[in-house]
């Protein structure tokens, strides 16, 4: 009996689960969904959001903390 029941709503769960597409729209209702805003840094705080991570083999790769992008080499603002 319990499987039944609980075969019973996950079948009903997933057929009404709020699905989103590509746009942002609902797919189920076409309702637009609410996304977050993303947050805009000005040139200053993203020069000075760079850190030095080392490799485990040596030598080093920087990351910005803001941006979330890694490169090999130094940004200009690095060495200033």
């Amino acid at each position: 009996m319990f499987k039944k029941i609980f075969y019973i709503l996950t079948t009903v769960f997933l057929l009404t689960a709020s699905v989103t597409d590509a746009k942002g729209y609902n797919t189920r209702g076409r309702y637009p969904v609410v996304q977050k805003a993303k947050p805009t840094y000005t040139q200053n705080q993203i020069d000075k959001a760079w850190i030095q991570v080392p490799w485990s083999h040596g030598g080093y790769y920087y990351h910005n903390t803001l941006t979330r992008e890694d490169v090999d080499a130094a940004p200009r603002c690095f060495n200033k």
